[in-house]
């Protein structure tokens, strides 16, 4: 009995790319994961009035009157509020999603979930949640009048500065 050697290199699916990227996975974790999100109202509001809160201590705590240093003073730490405040809820709501995921995630991973598709849709879903605590900690600590807020947004050179801080999650 002669066996032939069969060279399997030439074949058409030996160089395949791997498969690190599912776009049908992607979308049924992320509806799945969009789902979980909007059926807990009462987890959702909490996520959504962090911002309005702490946007309203930051307008009892600062006052932006008095002598320009005095006033450049407050300006500078209610801006590191905000970028330690947007930095706080892209940390927070990540964490605290993976964190109450992994057995979910684990089970799942032994059957051939994979790890990119995973992670895009709990990245995009978060990032809008983080655009929204931003923008309505932006909003209410504008509509406070403080001028740090005006500044900022004025000054082309930082808005780089405000860009990274809507934008972090």
């Amino acid at each position: 009995m002669r066996h032939e050697y069969y060279d399997n290199r030439f074949s058409p699916t030996y160089y395949t790319l791997p498969r690190w990227f599912d776009w049908r996975q992607t979308s049924t974790l992320m509806r799945r994961y969009l789902d979980l999100i909007l059926s807990d109202r009462k987890n959702l509001l909490i996520l959504l009035l962090q911002a309005p809160l702490i946007a309203v201590v930051i307008g009892l705590v600062f006052d932006t009157k008095g002598l320009p240093a005095q006033r450049a003073a407050a300006e500078s730490q209610i801006f590191f509020i905000l970028v330690l405040s947007s930095i706080w809820f892209g940390t927070l709501n990540s964490a605290r999603e993976l964190v109450k995921e992994l057995p979910i995630y684990l089970r799942e991973r032994s059957v051939n979930l994979g790890i990119m598709p995973y992670l895009i849709s709990k990245l995009l879903p978060l990032a809008v949640l983080c655009l929204i605590q931003c923008a309505l900690l932006m909003g209410i600590v504008s509509l406070t009048g403080y001028p740090v807020v005006k500044f900022y947004l004025n000054t082309s050179s930082k808005k780089v500065s405000l860009f990274s801080v809507f934008c972090h999650v």
